[in-house]
């Protein structure tokens, strides 16, 4: 599928071959972050070479969740994931510059928040500058342009929830596909999947069918939670609609004991 992003062991193999900042590009990215965060000495030069690296991630794949950043980034200069030098360096980008536009998105159904960030006006233009081509197209920012994201933040964080931890168990996805009616894609081995995010039980018998015929018949599923997944399963099926489902809580929850990239990605299927 054209647009879609692989999968997060991809991604880390995909930044390995970034390369170091080239000599031409360290004054142009060294303008526009004042002095690399009050950084000195031997300090200031990885700190470039990381920022580098992220505004590629967020620039050509157009990640956005701070979480997957931090996975990927840890993983390329081998620092721990989640540490004070990661959301520093985060932080070097949107709250010290002018490059990242970032925010706490927090939602009720499913109960959870994501930090995301996207290229400002700024950053767009730093990324054209060091990497000669403009920027692809932000996941939260298609979200925004396409769903009016902004009002309605339980199915931004539940759309990048999903993709995101996809992407963690070796899928690639797709926020909003092409030409489909379908909230994500999602792609690992021969397996393709156009996902329906349910997050209440609103949607009509009509746009079940479209789903399930892009899916040669079946259903792919995400809930918020494990009881609201178990009313829009229980619909379905008495619809007589054949699908799969997994809902949010269940795939955020499992990262707490780790995700290996072959974990499954649905909880059930009917």
């Amino acid at each position: 599928m054209p647009g879609a992003i692989p999968s997060l062991s991809a991604l880390i193999a995909d930044a390995q071959q970034v390369g170091p900042l080239p000599q031409s590009a360290f004054a142009i990215f060294k303008k526009s972050l004042v002095n690399g965060g009050g950084r000195t000495g031997g300090d200031l030069p990885r700190a470039f070479q990381r920022y580098w690296i992220l505004l590629y991630l967020v620039g050509h794949w157009g990640l956005a969740v701070s979480t997957e950043l931090e996975d990927i980034l840890s993983a390329v200069v081998d620092i721990s994931a989640g540490s004070g030098s990661l959301r520093r360096l985060l932080g070097d980008l949107s709250v010290k510059s002018d490059i990242f536009v970032s925010e706490t998105v927090k939602a009720d159904s499913p109960n959870t928040s994501l930090k995301l960030f996207r290229l400002s006006a700024e950053g767009e233009r730093l990324y054209q500058s060091l990497f000669a081509r403009r920027p692809n197209e932000n996941e939260w920012s298609r979200l925004m342009r396409l769903r009016a994201g902004e009002r309605h933040p339980g199915l931004t964080v539940a759309v990048l929830a999903f993709v995101s931890q996809a992407r963690k168990r070796g899928w690639a996805a797709q926020v909003l596909p092409e030409g489909k009616d379908a909230d994500a894609w999602v792609m690992r081995g021969d397996e393709r999947w156009f996902v329906e995010i349910g997050l209440s039980d609103k949607e009509r018998l009509s746009h079940w069918q479209s789903l399930a015929a892009l899916n040669d018949g079946r259903l792919a599923l995400c809930a918020a939670d494990s009881k609201t997944r178990a009313q829009l399963v229980g619909m379905r099926k008495q619809a007589h609609l054949a699908g799969m489902a997994t809902d949010i809580e269940a795939l955020v929850m499992a990262k707490l004991k780790g995700v290996a990239e072959n974990a499954p990605l649905w909880r059930e299927s009917w």
